[in-house]
């Protein structure tokens, strides 16, 4: 899990130092396996954070475009997290004690703190190792849990990503509205 990160913190770093906003996704990983979706999303994540940045601005095209890139990476962002647990869902045991979160969300949790790192480390220091604790911590989670999945002791609660856009893109109806 570690090696998996390692690289994802590297392509992070380079994206980050080059200062490039907006760019396509080109992975050097096999498509489909844990290392891809990682990067996968590493790099929405990374779209998001900038995408969000004019969101935050005073000019309304700006905020649209911002919210427009936001909305779409985070769409694949979505798949990215549902495409971890995609590969970890067979090896769940109906008997396995059940996890409440999914390896693909800590995989995403992951990747937003040390987009949080990154932005931090030069501004605020302390704020930055406080966070890298926090990114070590995940780290052994993201372990434990897939180690434990593999091991046939866990299996993960998972809630369905009810996204309005997942219900047009599959030309399925949005789901009624809660009767109560």
């Amino acid at each position: 899990m570690r090696k998996i990160f390692e690289h994802v913190f590297e392509r992070l770093d380079t994206w980050f130092e080059t200062g490039e906003e907006f760019f396509p996704f080109e992975s050097g990983t096999k498509p489909g396996t844990l290392p891809f979706y990682a990067e996968k999303l590493a790099y929405h994540n990374f779209q998001i954070w900038n995408y969000e940045n004019y969101g935050r601005s005073d000019r309304d095209d700006l905020v649209v475009f911002g919210w427009r890139g936001a909305q779409e990476n985070n769409k694949e962002r979505n798949l990215a997290i549902n495409g971890v647990d995609g590969l970890m869902r067979p090896r769940y045991r109906p008997e396995a004690e059940i996890h409440s979160e999914t390896l693909g969300s800590i995989f995403d949790r992951i990747t937003i703190q040390y987009l949080k790192l990154l932005h931090h480390r030069e501004r605020d220091p302390d704020l930055a190792g406080y966070i890298g604790g926090h990114l070590q911590e995940l780290l052994g989670c993201a372990e434990r849990l897939h180690a434990g999945i593999l091991a046939g002791r866990l299996r993960c609660l998972e809630l369905p990503r009810l996204k309005l856009y997942f219900f047009e893109e599959n030309g399925r109806e949005e789901p009624e509205e809660d009767p109560r």
